[in-house]
């Protein structure tokens, strides 16, 4: 993966009118390598590109993920380019069921105040929001199996792991107050009987 400044820059320009997925991973992988110095230099370059694709990124999967890695890993200050092209990355994120402006709540994309790793991992939330879970709550420190999401009331629908009790929390706090789990709900179940910890790679 080329981590030099220059070759990074004429990969950039290469991408602004496409979305080539290996191109794209090689520029966001190096710019996780960056100092920051680096990233200070790189980042005109990358505006360019954000604003060159403009609201494309919402139909985009590639293009997302891509503005959500450069996001993950940026520093401060940020730019107008990179929050606007986060919203766009919320709206192409929401489920079926969710409107796109309350997407874009629940990610906070348009509050310049939320720093962008929190902005990414709440977008990435709300991408699986329509696939089954495992959630650990932090404030109960219990851990559940989603059920349902109410389309109208966004109420979720929890199962308790281990005692099978019910609860319903809001999809503010589901989405700011859990972390997701992709495993299967058996599977964690043997991992916490044994006291061991899930591995960071079934984090979502």
């Amino acid at each position: 993966m080329p981590c030099d400044i220059s070759a990074i820059e004429k990969i950039i320009y290469e991408v602004s009118d496409g979305e080539d997925e290996a191109l794209l991973k090689k520029i966001s992988g190096a710019f996780k390598t960056f100092s920051a110095e680096q990233k200070n230099q790189i980042i005109p370059h990358i505006n360019l590109l954000l604003d060159s694709w403009g609201d494309s990124v919402e139909k985009s999967r590639r293009k997302t993920s891509f503005c959500l890695d450069i996001a993950d890993s940026s520093t401060r200050p940020v730019s107008d380019s990179l929050r606007a092209a986060l919203i766009f990355a919320a709206r192409h994120c929401t489920p079926s069921f969710l409107a796109k402006a309350e997407s874009l709540r629940l990610s906070g994309a348009r509050e310049n105040n939320i720093p962008l790793p929190q902005i990414v991992g709440k977008i990435q939330k709300i991408s699986f929001l329509d696939e089954k879970l495992i959630v650990y709550l932090l404030t109960n420190n219990e851990w559940f199996q989603k059920l349902d999401i109410d389309p109208i009331t966004h109420s979720v629908s929890l199962k308790n792991l281990f005692n099978d009790a019910r609860k319903n929390i809001s999809l503010d706090t589901f989405i700011s107050d859990s972390v997701f789990f992709r495993s299967e709900d058996e599977y964690l179940k043997n991992i916490l009987n044994l006291k061991m910890f899930p591995p960071f790679s079934e984090w979502l």
